[in-house]
């Protein structure tokens, strides 16, 4: 998460990443009808595809 994670020490981004990625999924599972997701700049990497 390049940006929003520069204060947060380098071996607490692991655990971090997780957590995004925890909240992404909980937030995904959740919507009953629709689901959008949007963002400004650049792509997380939570939302490209491998």
């Amino acid at each position: 998460m390049p940006g929003r994670t520069k204060a947060v020490p380098d071996d607490e981004k692991p655990d971090l990443d997780k957590r995004f990625r925890s909240l992404l999924h909980v937030a995904a599972s959740r919507a009953r009808y629709e689901l959008a997701v949007t963002w400004e700049g650049a792509p997380t990497a939570l939302l490209i595809g491998d």
